[in-house]
């Protein structure tokens, strides 16, 4: 099975073929290449890469297919699971920026 393949069968969702191609190439996989446990990291993270990409994207029906909110909100728990779990930035957590309270005026 190549990596292409495999990111198709992890991730599940039409999308099209360059959105997997452009998440395996931004996790420096091959898409013609074997796919080996040896890559897992990068695929998973090419994964929730490409969870993120159906978060953001509009809901999509198509005939018997819907993807609804809350089915986004599992896949935002899956892509931070994943992120954090491989140690890069989770692009899902909020930031705050604390004021050290004193009036620029």
């Amino acid at each position: 099975m190549t990596n292409l393949e495999a990111i198709k069968g992890l991730v599940n969702y039409p999308l099209p073929e360059n959105t997997f191609k452009l998440a395996l190439v931004n996790r420096e996989l091959t898409e013609s290449d074997e796919y080996s446990t040896t890559n897992k990291r990068a695929l998973e993270l090419a994964q929730a890469d490409l969870c993120k990409v159906i978060i953001t994207s509009p809901n999509i029906m198509e005939a018997d297919y819907q993807l609804s909110l809350t089915a986004k909100s599992e896949l935002r728990k899956l892509a931070s699971g994943i992120y954090t779990r491989h140690g890069e930035k989770d692009p899902f957590k909020e930031t705050i920026t604390i004021s050290n309270g004193t009036n620029r005026w």
